[in-house]
């Protein structure tokens, strides 16, 4: 589903020198190297623990990968923008459907293909259990966060707390969306998506 892969992994973009030198460090349990920042030094093996922190270090093979998934990138996105295309061409008729936003001026690059049912979770939720009978993986991205178990005990977060993500939530539903899908399997996806709002 994601963009280009690296397997698992990936890569931090910024131009904050501050928050990039914050990263460098949380990459790998917090682990500090540099000379001018140790609080004594040992030798050029020497390190310090800053901070508490985890591996995140990603491996050569997955930057290896990840390097050359780069090369493809503007014929997947060409491609999802392909499907996008169809997808809108077929739903747009439809005015209980929302279409993902187009900003203008932009250039997007469609991770996911989130169609919304105006009419609510319970059409959302039958046009998902049709979907996966005939075979079609499709998810809902996302349930809001605060309705996880961990932050109503940890922060007591009540439901309703942010309207407009739970009204998203009960409305999406994500459709295929990769580069190797085939014509006739996004026909085949419109078609049955077609069949549950009919």
């Amino acid at each position: 589903m994601k963009t280009i892969t690296t397997g698992e992994g990936g890569a931090i973009l910024t131009n904050d020198d501050k928050l990039a030198d914050r990263i460098r460090l949380m990459r790998s349990h917090g682990m500090e190297k540099r000379a001018d920042l140790l609080t004594k030094n040992d030798g050029p093996w020497y390190y310090e623990m800053a901070d508490l922190s985890y591996n995140c270090r990603i491996t050569d093979f997955q930057c290896a990968l990840g390097k050359s998934q780069l090369n493809k990138l503007q014929s997947f996105k060409a491609r999802r923008q392909e499907i996008v295309d169809r997808y809108n061409a077929a739903f747009s008729a439809f005015a209980e459907l929302l279409l993902p936003p187009a900003p203008k001026g932009s250039s997007t690059c469609y991770h996911l293909y989130v169609l919304r049912f105006q009419n609510g979770a319970q059409k959302r939720h039958e046009a998902f259990q049709k979907l996966c009978n005939v075979r079609i993986c499709c998810q809902v991205h996302y349930i809001p966060v605060y309705w996880q178990p961990y932050y109503k005990k940890k922060y007591n977060y009540p439901a309703g707390k942010c309207p407009n993500a739970e009204k998203y939530y009960a409305q999406c539903l994500s459709l295929p969306l990769y580069p190797a899908l085939r014509n006739d399997e996004v026909d085949y996806v419109i078609d049955k998506v077609v069949s549950c709002i009919q």
